[in-house]
């Protein structure tokens, strides 16, 4: 027997029907007694589609009454369409008492019984088919949900009951114990839909005609319910995902395309030539630099394949942090100063604005940056090349407030300093505008103009007037000169607007520093604008900033020594005004009751960090903390290892930091935290104690509860730079007589090679010839073993290889992309080009190129099924002959040849290339 999984279509039906019909001429159209027949619609489906015929007298007969031995034979023939065979030894084997294969005249019956009975859908009755007794509906149930089952692999008894499917059928209750399950499945699966199902009566043609045509067509719409679907998408390495199916299976799908680091990316691809899809995310927690490249003539953009954290960029105040980049160009020798660091809003990249135009081969170093999560960029130090830039600057747009006499003109790049004495201002009649502010500053993407004073003829502009600014052969750092030349924006002069700017509220940020929220952005307030009195004694002000995402914010810090407290007078100092951004100027004063915190902050967040590739637990909280010596925290709960749970008792202490302007956040180390319970992979759920922890205004907190996280180990890292060995760096066939495959390169290296960068492919490249995989074998954790492409190289020879991307195990130091040679052998392996016949004794084998080690045992010979005896001979340098001496299986016409390589061929070309043959049958033909 052979199974094979159905596709639910009306063509897969049987032909079971047929059987029953003794000479099915007349066609479904022509059917004279079956207009009023409730089967109607499944007789002419099933005769439409050639699975059931009628009676030459033209009638159908839907009522003519069903046995046992004919629904044995419907079953049968559907079970063959579904190619399934009949057992070969169904006329000899005892299946049925009843059914003597050597007493039965009705062959069909005996076979078709045979493969029921093989298939499982029927065994009989003790042991006997019966075949001429009627069957009756709840019999023909049991035995259509078996052949269900069978042919299509899905138990409709096991489906209802796992959906708690109740059955309405009236007269269920009068079904035999044996099938009231089957019946209910039949239900379940709409393939009856009566109210009483009749089970003692008896099957008629018309009947199961209904029966079969709903099979076919309810159970296909099962079938797409259940179709294989993925479960599960587990990304390997950047070309290999493992797939699991509904089914349980799973899959190593390999990727046309490689995934990008850390990005969720759609990708599409075949399992068992079914198209499938996937939303995956490769994440690597390693932190690199994807990129990096000039965009124009002073601009360098990096992209990293993590999100980073920013202040290991930039400081608090916007300042680059020391140490952690560095550009030079290498052509020059000349140090690049950077000017302007910007960070994008998904923190996957950067622009480092520099002083000078770039042009030519450069140098960059990054160090110290570490990801959101704390991860450490290894120390990266590479060339980029910048063809230099000739596109021309462009003017992309103007923003002005509401009311305001302050204009900025923003440009598509970073543009050389132009002097306010070389832009025009003039009315669109061109009258000069006199006394406006403001020019291009060198490197800046953005000039601002203050019109509030602009004079014509001597008399100030008038609000609302427009006027135009004009920059004649402004350029970029390169020289480019802006497009179009001149370029021109029109602006107008704001007005006051009537409106001077309020105070909104006070909020209270800490014990020396507060927040004042005004009605509208004011221009820039200085220390001595501001008066803050508690009773009698004036604070002095140490620092004032505008908020940089909320211009109507203003942040203000007093000096340490004086804790606000109490009752307290805001507001300008004598002779001094806020004032908007249209010219509206305004005094204000409020009185503010600061109030000690006495509450302790509460756990917002948790999570799993690194820093100096230690783990650490970090806590967010709701406000701002500060340690005091000997700051530390303990653990009490419990963890989970290999579904174990184990209590763990407070003991040991881990140390405690703040992260670097971020007060509300908190890292406990954990591997001093956990102590003797510290266990890789666990999962840990309980509390922390914490020690000498507080808020601004000393309130310790003392517990954070509900702490939850995976401890994952720290890594192991150390400093081994990776490099190849100065003996022997690389192993071919054509350099080392030990190595015999063609296709096989070996790079051996100082140190043991970490093995998840090592098989990417990408990072080799050999002109001429492809990577097809590539691994660091148990046996030699020091070398990579590269396989090369069968028939991917095609000539002997030196050619260049390039090796990049790798680095030594459990190592931050990054390997230097190596540029050198390799000396391959072609791998182009012989094949067999045709097998011709000679004559009744003799086959002649031609191959594709000269080959050698020809020997008398190289091929086995089958005809018509048997093993001969045979012998090869070279015939010239690219054939051989084959003959055989036994005269009663000659190569005569008609008869099938079947060439095999024996076990003991050896034949391979001249470069050592094995030939890539298995066996070819052949049909003789003389």
């Amino acid at each position: 027997m052979k199974k094979k999984q159905s596709k639910w279509i009306v063509s897969t039906a049987s032909a079971a029907l047929i059987a029953t019909a003794v000479v099915p001429t007349a066609s479904a159209a022509s059917f004279t007694d079956i207009a009023k027949s409730d089967h109607k619609e499944g007789i002419l489906a099933l005769a439409d589609a050639k699975i059931v015929g009628g009676y030459t007298d033209g009638t159908f007969r839907p009522n003519a009454t069903l046995t046992r031995g004919n629904v044995t034979k419907f079953l049968g023939k559907w079970l063959v369409s579904e190619h399934y065979q009949v057992p070969a030894d169904y006329n000899k084997k005892v299946r049925f008492t009843d059914l003597q294969p050597a007493s039965t005249k009705d062959k069909e019956l005996l076979q078709y019984a045979a493969l029921i009975y093989d298939t499982g859908i029927s065994k009989g009755t003790n042991n006997k088919l019966s075949p001429s007794e009627n069957i009756t509906r709840e019999q023909m149930a049991s035995y259509l949900v078996s052949a269900i089952e069978t042919v299509y692999d899905i138990d409709l008894i096991a489906k209802y009951k796992e959906e708690n499917y109740k059955s309405s059928i009236t007269d269920l209750k009068n079904t035999s114990i044996e099938n009231r399950e089957a019946v209910i499945a039949l239900e379940y699966a709409k393939i009856t839909n009566v109210k009483a199902f009749n089970p003692a009566n008896t099957l008629t043609r018309g009947q199961f005609a209904s029966f079969l045509h709903r099979t076919m067509t309810n159970i296909d719409d099962m079938i797409k319910e259940h179709a294989l679907l993925i479960q599960t998408v587990k990304v390997v390495d950047a070309n290999t995902l493992q797939v699991t199916l509904t089914d349980g299976t799973s899959h190593k799908v390999t990727l046309a395309t490689p995934l990008t680091e850390n990005v969720e990316t759609k990708v599409d691809f075949k399992i068992n030539d079914k198209s499938y899809s996937a939303v995956v995310t490769y994440e690597v927690n390693e932190l690199k630099v994807q990129s990096i490249e000039g965009i124009n003539a002073s601009q360098i953009k990096v992209v990293f394949n993590l999100a980073i954290d920013p202040l290991s960029v930039v400081k608090a105040d916007g300042k680059l942090q020391d140490n952690i980049v560095a550009f030079s160009n290498v052509d020059t020798l000349r140090a690049l100063s950077i000017v302007k660091t910007e960070i994008s809003t998904d923190r996957k990249s950067v622009i480092f604005t520099v002083n000078e135009p770039l042009k030519g081969t450069h140098r960059y170093v990054l160090n110290n940056i570490k990801s959101e999560k704390g991860l450490l960029l290894t120390k990266a130090d590479a060339n980029f090349v910048v063809a230099g830039d000739s596109q021309p600057p462009t003017i992309l747009g103007t923003t002005q407030g509401n009311n305001s006499s302050i204009v900025k003109v923003q440009f598509s790049e970073p543009m050389a300093a132009f002097q306010n004495e070389r832009i025009q201002f003039t009315l669109p009649n061109g009258t000069r505008v006199m006394n406006v502010t403001g020019s291009i500053e060198q490197n800046s993407t953005e000039a601002t103009f203050d019109l509030s004073a602009a004079t014509v003829n001597g008399s100030y502009l008038t609000p609302g007037t427009a006027m135009q600014i004009t920059f004649v052969a402004a350029t970029d750092l390169s020289g480019n000169i802006i497009s179009p030349n001149p370029a021109t924006v029109t602006v107008k002069k704001g007005d006051k607007d009537g409106i001077p700017p309020t105070l909104s509220s006070v909020t209270q940020t800490g014990p020396n520093t507060f927040q004042l929220l005004f009605s509208e952005e004011i221009q820039p307030l200085y220390g001595y604008d501001l008066l803050i009195k508690s009773g009698q004694t004036s604070l002095s002000v140490n620092k004032i900033e505008k908020d940089p995402k909320n211009g109507r914010l203003i942040n203000v810090t007093v000096d340490p020594k004086n804790i606000l407290q109490g009752i307290t007078t805001i507001g300008t100092a004598a002779g001094r005004v806020i004032t908007d951004l249209s010219g509206e100027a305004a005094t204000f004063s409020t009185v503010y009751n600061f109030i000690r915190d006495d509450k302790a902050p509460v756990l917002i967040s948790s999570e799993i960090v690194y820093e100096d590739n230690v783990e650490y637990l970090q806590l967010t909280l709701d406000k701002p903390v500060q340690l005091g010596s000997y700051a530390k925290a303990s653990f009490t709960g419990s963890y989970m290892n290999n579904h174990i749970l184990y209590e763990v008792s407070r003991g040991s202490q881990g140390d405690i930091h703040t992260v670097k302007d971020q007060p509300t956040k908190l890292r406990v180390k954990i591997a001093g935290l956990l102590g003797p319970y510290d266990t890789k992979g666990a999962l840990y759920d309980g509390k922390l104690t914490l020690f000498n922890v507080t808020n601004l205004y000393g309130v310790p907190i003392n517990e954070v509860q509900n702490v939850k996280f995976t401890r994952n180990g720290d890594l192991s890292v150390n400093g081994n730079k990776l490099a190849l060995t100065q003996y022997n760096p690389i192993q071919t066939s054509a350099t080392d007589y030990s190595i015999k495959d063609n296709n096989i390169v070996y790079l051996n290296f100082n140190y043991p090679v970490d093995p998840a960068l090592a098989q990417n492919v990408q990072n080799y490249s050999i002109d001429n010839a492809q990577v097809e995989s590539a691994v660091v074998e148990a046996s030699n954790l020091n070398r990579i073993k590269l396989t090369v492409k069968k028939d991917s190289n095609y000539f002997n020879g030196t050619r260049n290889f390039t090796i990049k991307g790798l680095r030594a195990a459990n190592s931050m130091e990054a390997f230097d992309e190596v540029r050198t040679t390799v000396n391959l052998k072609e791998n182009i392996a012989p094949k067999v080009v045709t097998v011709n016949v000679s004559n009744s004794q003799t086959l002649e084998v031609v191959f594709s190129e000269p080959v050698i080690n020809v020997n008398n045992m190289d091929f086995n010979i089958n005809v018509n099924g048997s093993s001969i005896a045979a012998s090869t001979y070279a015939q010239g340098n690219d054939r051989v002959l084959i003959t055989i001496s036994q005269s009663g299986y000659l190569f005569e016409n008609g008869r099938s040849v079947t060439i095999q390589a024996s076990p003991s061929n050896a034949i391979m070309d001249s470069n050592g290339n094995k030939l890539d043959f298995t066996l070819q049958t052949i049909t003789v033909q003389r």
